[in-house]
């Protein structure tokens, strides 16, 4: 997939069911937004912020989905204007996989711009597990985190035995109350209680 704004989008109020994407490269701008789906599986492919355009903000959006499994993936969220390389609106009734993925994310000098966005104004996680990533993230704005989410919602969350640098002489987490153990951190700045 290559050269566009968006490459895939998929939203359903009927909820699309058992949509598979395995060792594909993408080349765009927001490369994936998946809303109101099930069945979900992104295996081994590559995501590129390749479309030059200012109005791109994240690689790949995902909101309200159920039982999605996102594996192996390496996602190059390293573009000026990016905001966030993945933003997890919110997830639905059973638990999503997020594992063993190489995370790069290069995010504006916007605050409150993070590597990962969990939850937004009015999503929430449910029983999601985030393990065996590997995530880099610089910002020009050090008070951006690596890991963001704005009303906390996080609820049954698991993350743990993640790598995860922060480059920006911010913190990893911000004020939320993150459930993590076993991780391996490291920041150029100081260390935040959540941290």
């Amino acid at each position: 997939f290559t050269g566009a704004i968006r490459d895939v989008s998929i939203s359903s109020m009927n909820r699309s069911k058992n949509v598979s994407f395995i060792k594909c490269r993408f080349y765009g701008g927001q490369s994936m937004m998946l809303s109101d789906v099930d069945n979900v599986l992104l295996e081994g492919c590559s995501f590129y912020a390749d479309y030059m355009n200012s109005g791109i903000r994240r690689i790949i959006t995902v909101d309200s989905p159920f039982n999605l499994r996102v594996i192996n993936n390496f996602i190059d969220g390293r573009y000026p204007d990016n905001r966030y390389a993945i933003e997890i609106r919110g997830t639905a009734y059973d638990q999503s996989l997020f594992v063993n993925n190489v995370i790069l994310s290069e995010a504006s000098n916007t605050p409150n711009s993070a590597a990962i966005l969990f939850g937004n104004a009015w999503g929430s996680m449910r029983n999601d597990i985030f393990a065996f990533n590997t995530i880099r993230f610089s910002s020009s704005n050090t008070s951006n985190s690596v890991f963001s989410s704005p009303n906390c919602s996080l609820t049954g969350t698991l993350m743990y035995n993640n790598i995860i640098v922060n480059e920006s002489g911010g913190y990893i987490y911000d004020d939320c109350n993150y459930p993590t153990g076993y991780n391996l951190l490291y920041t150029t700045g100081a260390i935040s209680p959540q941290d």
